[in-house]
């Protein structure tokens, strides 16, 4: 029984540590987008310190290279920032990024070129029938 108990605290204790890195992340995040201009603030989050360093991600390669260009600056102006901080590190964090999906559509002409192509190719079966089945896509 005691085991249970010092196992179930010790995994709130961790819960609790956790939980409070999360909170105080997205307290420094929500600093340091007041600092930065607005279209950036949806497109990266503060993810660490580590080794002296604050650990950015950034959704795309547009806001990594955007990000590089203003922080020097405002790190040393950034009231929040944390003391141990002296430098910053940009990661690209592609995951949060929503791609749609792209839909191919073809005009008539392109699929007439693509049926004549295939006809062209027809020692070269397993292209044509690749042609003929992009020409027939919706």
């Amino acid at each position: 029984m005691e085991l249970e108990y010092f196992r179930q605290s010790k995994q709130k204790d961790i819960y609790d540590y956790l939980l409070s890195q999360w909170k105080e992340w997205q307290r420094l995040t929500h600093s340091l987008q007041k600092q930065l201009p607005a279209n950036l603030s949806e497109h990266y989050k503060i993810v660490c310190v580590q080794n002296d360093e604050l650990v950015i991600y950034a959704n795309n390669s547009v806001v990594a290279n955007r990000l590089k260009m203003l922080l020097p600056n405002v790190l040393h102006n950034w009231k929040d920032c944390p003391d141990n901080v002296t430098k910053f590190c940009v990661k690209l964090d592609p995951q949060e990024e929503k791609l749609m999906p792209t839909r191919l559509y073809l005009s008539e002409s392109a699929r007439k070129s693509l049926l004549e192509t295939a006809d062209k190719l027809s020692s070269h079966q397993e292209l044509s029938h690749a042609l003929r089945q992009l020409s027939t896509m919706d």
